[in-house]
Parts: C-alpha cells; sequence; structure tokens
C-alpha cells in the first residue's frame, strides 16, 4: 500500500516503540505532525527545542527506552545542539526528526534552508560530532538502507542521538509501506523498576507480564517549593 513518507516515519517510530515524541511544530515538519495526530504516539509540546531534546534525553535516561524529539528546519534544529550533545555524551538512544526546505530549493537561500548548499548553513556538519548517525534523506530510493542505519545505532548497546533530516516535499511523496517489513525493528531492552531521589517520582514497569503493550510508566509526584512553601505539579 502506498503511504505518504511522513506517515511512513511515524509507523517506523512506533515499531521501534517509540511511546512520546517532545518538541516544537513549525511549516517544515508539519506533514510529520499531521501523521502524528492520528497515530498511537503522544506529542509533547515544548516551549523551546533545547528543552525537547533535554525532556527526549530525560525520558530515555529514565525508562530505559528509545526517546524522539521533532523540530522545523534552520533554528528549530540548531537550538537542540546543547540538549544532543548532553545525550551523545551519556549515549543515550534518541531519535531526532527535522524538517527541511524542499530539495528543489537548496542552494537558493530558502527560508530557514540549512542544507549547506549555496552558503547556507551546514545542520549536518553541525551535528556530525554530536550525533552517531546523522542524514538528510533527499531521496525515497534509499529510505530503507536509511532506517535501517538509524535502528542499528539506536538499538545497539553502544547507542547514541540518530538525527533524520526530511526536506519538506520528501515528506509528501508516496512510498511503499512494504518498506517497513525490511527494516529492523526489535525494541530496545525492557522496562525496569528505578528510583528518583526521595519526592521526585519513580519509575515503574511490569516488565514481566506478558501483556501486549505493556508500557513503563513515569509518575511524577507533586513537589514542595523550598522558597515559596507552595505545591507545584
Amino acid at each position: 500500500m502506498k503511504i505518504k513518507v511522513s506517515e511512513l516515519i511515524v509507523k517506523y517510530m512506533q515499531r521501534l516503540g517509540i511511546e512520546y515524541i517532545f518538541g516544537m511544530p513549525g511549516t517544515h515538519i508539519l506533514p510529520v505532525y499531521d501523521s502524528l495526530y492520528n497515530s498511537e504516539i503522544q506529542s509533547v509540546l515544548a516551549k523551546h527545542e533545547q528543552g525537547a531534546a533535554f525532556m527526549a534525553g530525560g525520558y530515555s535516561r529514565a525508562s530505559g527506552r528509545i526517546s524522539a524529539c521533532i523540530t522545523t528546519a534552520g533554528p528549530g534544529a540548531t537550538n537542540l545542539i546543547t540538549g544532543i550533545a548532553n545525550a551523545y555524551a551519556d549515549k543515550q538512544p534518541i531519535l531526532i526528526i527535522t524538517g527541511e526546505t524542499s530539495t528543489h530549493i537548496f542552494g537558493k537561500g530558502g527560508l530557514q534552508e540549512s542544507s549547506g548548499e549555496g552558503g547556507s548553513i551546514d545542520q549536518h556538519a553541525l551535528f556530525k560530532s554530536i550525533t552517531r548517525y546523522n542524514k538528510i534523506v533527499e531521496r525515497t530510493d534509499y529510505l530503507a538502507q536509511v532506517l535501517n542505519q538509524a535502528s542499528k545505532v539506536l538499538l545497539s548497546s553502544n547507542s547514541g542521538p540518530v538525527l533524520l533530516s526530511f526536506p519538506f516535499n520528501v515528506q509528501t511523496e508516496m512510498v511503499d509501506d512494504a518498506i517497513l517489513d525490511k527494516i529492523k525493528n526489535r525494541e530496545r531492552g525492557s522496562c525496569s523498576s528505578r528510583q528518583f531521589p526521595a519526592g521526585r517520582g519513580s519509575i515503574t514497569g511490569d516488565s514481566g507480564s506478558k501483556t501486549p503493550g505493556n508500557r513503563c510508566r513515569l509518575w511524577l509526584h507533586p513537589l514542595r517549593s523550598p522558597a515559596t512553601g507552595r505545591t507545584t505539579q
């Protein structure tokens, strides 16, 4: 069956066991956000892209699972850098999805272009030293190979951030959903019970359950501000 690349990206994330994606929408990534709307993945809106990167890292650290964040092109992507650098240092398996201007605009000074062509910001170069795999997907004929390489890194014991950037026109192209059957997508590890410092919440998981769709759950308890004495959520 033919589906849009944006929908394929979402189905790929679901097969990786991703349940939450942290980020901010923008014009160049809207097709993926449209596909997220009817999916099982919960989109968490951040106030800043750097916050989204740290939220994804925190979720991965707490749950032991692959996490994800999403931003638009140009400044949306560059705002991720500090959070992704932290995830790289901690070897956290985070999938980063970013938008990009359409390929026919590359090198022509398009809004928020970061392809590296024609003197534009080179997003690939910026993230090269803080990701384990980093690719601008300009065509669909090698999409299966790109997603397989991304899975290989995210599912490895020596994991780290993976960044995939999709130009706007590529996101709207139609591809065969059989591509998904060619991609390694075994879930990484299993959930385990962990404890935060006293009063800061806990991670609970029933990994021994044989119930399909078993999930880790993050329980955040209200915190009392030492400055005001007020309880905050």
